[in-house]
């Protein structure tokens, strides 16, 4: 989890390497937003606070410098989905 101001992310990573089998990001499936929103349901309980799903995507960089390469992926989803 982080907080930007007055809004709480709820942050899932994932890495990918190599990307033969899809971005990291598609990981983050239905199945896997159902279970982090119930989680962050039963974490905000009844506090009036504002809240994003982000994802952390990490994949290996093409050829061979070996380097990974690190995006984040703001407001992801939403609870709902």
């Amino acid at each position: 989890m982080a907080r930007e101001g007055d809004t709480l992310a709820f942050i899932e990573v994932r890495s990918r390497a190599p990307d033969r089998f899809g971005a990291p990001e598609e990981a983050v499936g239905p199945s896997k937003r159902r279970q982090i929103g119930y989680m962050a349901r039963e974490y905000l309980g009844a506090r009036e606070t504002t809240c994003r799903f982000d994802v952390v995507a990490i994949s290996a960089a093409p050829g061979p410098s070996g380097r990974w390469r690190v995006r984040l992926i703001r407001d992801a989803f939403r609870c709902d989905e």
